[in-house]
């Protein structure tokens, strides 16, 4: 009797679905260390009694739901605006002027700008690196000594950043694939395909480490039903897998492939 095993490899792609429901653009997330799906059912039992004792008479589905999870090792900007349910938003390189800080600032307060990797920054009536000094890579200025009129002014410039707000709830659908190889039996194909998923916001994202192994984020998603193919065959409501093993070099009308290309008979 033929029994499979299976150890997974793969890469996991994740298209945004258009406004027309179209998975159009497939990017890969990275490295994941960990992808499952669990598919969940609604049901009702139905109880006979028989001497006094309730028995299982049936058991009725009446729902289908799922999730998929994952362990995401890539923290590109792509995969936090994801998972931080939010939007990517650039903030070009500009000059500020008369930037106000609030007032009550003392000697050895840390004072922080609103931007990062700042230059050309400028406190009228205070000299740079005698009443102040700038930490240019943070954008932050530490005073040496109180200023006399306050509120203070602050002109400077910065640099390009790209910024991800938190939870802006935009409700962003996308199609997941995995294209995965079979170490087990002879490194054949394994094709996941999941239609329609909403990624749940991240409920905890560790930014320091004390280990000695990269960070990771804990993903979770749920599976949405993709209604135009419901009843077809070939598509379930939620996705499908397609096992493969890869080509032999023959093509379908049994010509041999050669040399690279496919020859053909008239």
């Amino acid at each position: 009797m033929d029994k499979p095993y299976y150890y997974g490899q793969g890469k996991v792609y994740l298209s945004l679905r258009s406004e027309k429901d179209i998975a159009l653009d497939w990017k890969w997330i990275g490295d994941v260390s960990e992808l499952a799906v669990t598919l969940n059912f609604d049901e009702q039992k139905t109880k006979i009694s028989r001497g006094g004792v309730l028995y299982t008479g049936e058991k009725i589905k009446t729902g289908h739901n799922g999730t998929v999870s994952a362990k995401w090792f890539n923290f590109s900007d792509d995969n936090l605006s994801t998972l931080l349910d939010s939007n990517l938003s650039t903030q070009l390189p500009d000059i500020v002027s008369n930037y106000t800080f609030p007032s009550g600032i003392t000697a050895g307060c840390r004072v922080c700008l609103p931007h990062q990797r700042v230059w050309s920054v400028d406190i009228p009536g205070m000299t740079q690196d005698t009443d102040y000094i700038v930490d240019r890579h943070w954008g932050a200025i530490v005073f040496n000594r109180t200023p006399t009129l306050q509120p203070l002014k602050v002109s400077y410039e910065h640099a390009r950043k790209t910024v991800i707000p938190l939870a802006m709830n935009n409700k962003k659908e996308f199609s997941l694939r995995y294209e995965g190889i079979n170490l087990a039996e002879k490194n054949s194909y394994v094709l996941l395909e999941l239609y329609r998923i909403a990624y749940e916001p991240i409920s905890g994202w560790s930014l320091i480490n004390d280990g000695s192994t990269l960070n990771n984020i804990e993903t979770k998603a749920e599976l949405l039903i993709d209604p135009r193919k419901f009843h077809d065959p070939f598509f379930g409501p939620f996705g499908q897998v397609s096992m493969f093993e890869g080509l032999s070099g023959i093509t379908h009308n049994g010509s041999i492939q050669y040399d690279g290309k496919y020859t053909h008979r008239g």
